[in-house]
């Protein structure tokens, strides 16, 4: 698994694609892209999609920041799927002693919940020392994620 972290952008878009039937039909998508500003995000999907149209333009229907900094990438092709991963680690007030939980978010490419599982433990918390859970996993509607191109 390869990481990035990065400002990344949810984005939904809707265009009209022509499917295995032959018709022509509005189809809703999500996306994740690597920008820097909201602007930025926008222009990035719409050039990215725009290939796929088969008549009309592309519509982004929303941009928004999503909780995560980090997305782990699988080289894997059978890791089709997005799913979010909320974990909780514990850190300790050095004032007062208290323990509070610490929630941060990561976005992994797998196959299943199971192998999404399995790549935090394995490979986001490997080296980690830290005493942390995974408070849950859960299956997202991302199609793809598009990465800032390098200049």
């Amino acid at each position: 698994m390869r990481n990035k972290t990065s400002e990344w952008f949810e984005c939904g878009v809707s265009y009209l694609k022509q499917n295995d039937k032959g018709e022509i039909k509005e189809v809703k998508e999500r996306y994740v892209v690597e920008a820097p500003t909201f602007g930025s995000a926008e222009e990035v999907i719409i050039k990215e999609i725009l290939p796929y149209v088969t008549e009309g333009g592309v519509t982004v229907r929303t941009v928004a920041r999503p909780k995560y900094q980090e997305i782990c990438f699988s080289d894997d092709a059978k890791d089709d799927k997005f799913y979010k991963v909320k974990i909780l680690t514990k850190e300790i007030n050095e004032n007062d002693g208290s323990e509070k939980e610490v929630p941060s978010f990561h976005l992994i490419q797998a196959v299943s919940l199971e192998t999404a599982r399995n790549a935090v433990i394995n490979t986001v918390y490997a080296a980690s020392m830290a005493d942390y859970e995974i408070a849950s996993i859960s299956k997202t509607s991302v199609i793809d994620v598009v990465i800032k191109e390098t200049e």
